[in-house]
């Protein structure tokens, strides 16, 4: 039974980063029809079009009546992003510095947005008039950021571009709502609450687009992408993904856990603390992946 569930999980989630592999793809190539500067792609495309696989998974959870399933992504999924991600990706770049633009406004932001989903989710519930203050705090930092799009540039757009855009955005509901099934029945296997499985299996595995994306990124030296990729995926995270399924119903958690709360800003604050010098070095971003695994094994009852 446990094998079926579990290639029934690598399924979903091997769909899932397809579907967003090539979403990304036809999404990037649209945007620069509109001329997006390296920072806003990374952000609005990159980034936010990485999460997609968390915003669907979120939806699903939230319409089978599981909210710890959509806390538990979207906070696992953040902590992943900064500590994991952003560390591997400042380990594999050659240089990583960091805009100071980047470092004032965006990251600024990203500060700002975890303190409201903090104060957001502690209750124990997410409310709709609290989800639509944090689609309009969304809204508001697009629309304040808009100003780094730059004059457009000639793309060869076929109706294909627009067609496969809407398949990959089916086959991320369809595989979805396989992976969703699958960790509820891991869960019940195992015994295990579905925050604790969400905030580690599932945060890691839909943050799989991050991790790619951010290390070719800083590979290829395109510090702007891999950073924008990162800020914009745990903005989206926490304002969108956990704020849309609130608008369907009430958000409720059974059990609100505190220290991945609490935790996720941590990695928040010490991203913000480290960039102040505009660098991470190799020794910080070692910390960093350091951290990311204390906080997986304290989550799992390892630690």
């Amino acid at each position: 039974m446990i094998v079926g569930i579990l290639l029934m999980f690598i399924v979903g989630i091997s769909v899932l980063l397809v579907s967003s592999d090539k979403l990304l793809e036809k999404a990037e190539k649209i945007g620069k029809g509109i001329g997006m500067s390296p920072v806003f792609t990374g952000i609005l495309l990159l980034g936010f079009g990485t999460s997609l696989p968390e915003l669907i998974t979120s939806l699903l959870a939230a319409v089978k009546g599981d909210g710890n399933i959509v806390l538990g992504n979207v906070t696992g999924s953040n902590i992943t992003n900064i500590l994991l991600v952003l560390g591997v990706a400042a380990l594999l770049g050659k240089n990583f510095i960091i805009p100071i633009d980047v470092i004032r406004k965006d990251i600024a932001f990203l500060v700002a947005s975890g303190a409201i989903m903090y104060f957001a989710v502690v209750d124990g519930i997410v409310t709709a008039t609290e989800a639509l203050f944090m689609l309009f705090a969304s809204m508001f930092y697009i629309d304040v950021r808009k100003t780094v799009f730059k004059s457009a540039k000639e793309v060869d757009l076929k109706i294909n571009d627009f067609i496969l855009f809407v398949l990959s955005l089916t086959s991320l509901y369809i595989a979805a709502s396989i992976t969703i099934d699958a960790i509820i029945k891991i869960s019940e296997v195992l015994g295990r609450n579905t925050f604790i499985i969400s905030a580690i299996l599932l945060a890691l595995s839909t943050s799989l687009p991050e991790l790619l994306v951010s290390s070719l990124s800083a590979l290829r030296g395109k510090v702007d992408l891999s950073v924008g990729n990162i800020i914009g995926s745990n903005i989206f995270n926490s304002l969108i993904v956990l704020s849309v399924p609130a608008l369907l119903n009430d958000l409720i958690f059974t059990d609100v856990p505190l220290f991945s709360i609490s935790f996720m800003l941590f990695s928040i604050f010490l991203f913000y603390t480290i960039s102040l010098d505009r660098r991470i070095s190799k020794q910080e971003a070692s910390i960093m992946i350091l951290f990311y695994f204390f906080y997986a094994g304290k989550v799992a009852g390892i630690i």
